[in-house]
């Protein structure tokens, strides 16, 4: 491609890179209701859906002595890099770079800056990390669905996203075994089971709620 292209791909992704980490740490520092409560749900109190979160931040804030707005922002900087490197790679012509950047991608981000704070930036951050791995092993496979099953304790509805991720996992196997469709499907599922497993973990003590269904 040209090097207008290139140009012009560097300078929005810096671009719109930059606006959405201001939007990050603005949002995460005034404190702004579920946009940063939402991440320091602990369990203090006692095993409660998305507590893995602010245990995580406040171990991380006390053992570094930051605050935890900072170690808020970070972690969603950090997962939000990885997905626009991966973005930037795959960004070849004009037609996916506004794809890309149309109000159903990142430019959402632009549009709405609260969403800055929904925790499917993780998966988003972990999902690239996935796909910019060359030809991924079985230890990186069991390694990457252990992190999909822990961030389950984070945000459990981000199980309805893992169709995705799993799929992945599922043709980056059928890849290396060509034709062998039904190997391939019960390896795959196999791999999956630990996120079976946590999601039940987190539905059994502490119910959610859209999966109960109103008594008359």
């Amino acid at each position: 491609l040209s090097n207008h292209f290139t140009l012009i791909k560097i300078l929005t992704f810096l671009g719109v890179f930059f606006v959405l980490l201001f939007y990050i740490i603005h949002y995460d520092y005034s404190l702004g209701g579920w946009i940063y409560g939402d991440w320091i749900i602990n369990y203090s109190g006692g095993f409660v859906r998305r507590g893995l979160s602010g245990e995580i931040i406040l171990f991380i804030s006390s053992f570094f002595n930051l605050n935890p707005p900072t170690v808020t922002s970070l972690i969603k900087i950090l997962f939000l890099f990885f997905s626009f490197i991966y973005f930037y790679k795959k960004t070849n012509n004009y037609t996916i770079f506004l794809i890309l950047f149309s109000p159903i991608l990142l430019g959402f981000y632009i549009f709405d800056p609260t969403a800055t704070g929904r925790k499917e930036i993780l998966l988003f951050g972990i999902y690239a990390i996935y796909l910019l791995i060359k030809k991924p092993n079985i230890l990186i496979e069991i390694f990457y669905i252990f992190i999909l099953s822990i961030l389950l304790f984070i945000y459990e509805g981000l199980v309805f996203f893992y169709f995705f991720p799993i799929l992945s996992i599922f043709l980056n196997n059928l890849e290396k075994n060509k034709d062998e469709y039904y190997t391939t499907y019960i390896k795959t599922l196999f791999l999956s089971f630990p996120i079976i497993i946590s999601f039940i973990i987190i539905y059994k003590f502490n119910p959610v709620p859209f999966l109960n269904h109103i008594e008359i």
